[in-house]
């Protein structure tokens, strides 16, 4: 099982909010996520698996969202495909 599995399968495999399988994206609870990977250097998913071997125990404050509900909650847009 690769990292992201890891990750993956330990925030539920499903979209917190909806309860999709996917395409899933992990979303910082409170916000602040661009600055975050931004301090943390590597991607979202080796920082959770080191601090999970560091601490025992995976950090709190994260979820897993579906595309969808991510955009809506992030307020992303995404242009429709074209015609």
């Amino acid at each position: 099982m690769n990292t992201r599995a890891r990750v993956l399968h330990a925030y539920g495999n499903r979209c917190a909010w909806c309860g999709s399988a996917g395409p899933l994206e992990i979303d910082h609870l409170h916000g602040g996520g661009t600055a975050h990977r931004a301090t943390i250097r590597t991607t979202l998913e080796t920082w959770l698996e080191r601090q999970y071997r560091t601490h025992g125990h995976w950090p709190t404050g994260y979820q897993l969202l579906c595309r969808s509900c991510h955009d809506r909650k992030s307020g992303r847009n995404r242009m429709p495909p074209k015609k």
